[in-house]
């Protein structure tokens, strides 16, 4: 079996840790909705919702980790104090880049677990 190309890794990051998120709402009956933003050329790939609104956001990266500015702004245009973390599958430890935070992925699923349940 050979390795996945580059482009690929990230689909599979991507869809892999969407499915983890889906598991862990169902597990553990958090009554969350996700969904993902698309304005223009940017995107988000996952806003997680409860029923009073978006409570954070998550940005999935298999290689870099870094975000093109445009999206962080139309982003927080749209979605005004709403968390944007980025979830890498590379980085060991957390760190910040401005007041967005970059997370490896198991320390994500963890925010999403502590996440409010309503």
């Amino acid at each position: 079996m050979t390795p996945p190309l580059t482009g690929e890794q990230g689909f599979l990051f991507e869809n892999w840790f969407i499915a983890e998120l889906i598991r862990l709402r169902d597990y553990y009956n958090k009554e969350h909705q996700f969904s993902f933003w698309r304005y223009r050329n940017n995107e988000i790939d996952v806003i997680v919702s409860d029923g009073k609104g978006p409570i954070f956001s998550m940005e999935c990266k298999a290689g870099r980790t870094d975000i093109r500015p445009s999206t962080i702004s139309a982003f927080k245009d749209r979605f005004s104090g709403v968390p944007l973390i980025i979830v890498s599958l590379k980085d060991k430890m957390a760190r910040k880049a401005g007041d967005i935070e970059i997370l490896p992925w198991k320390q994500a699923l963890e925010v999403y677990l502590s996440s409010r349940n309503h």
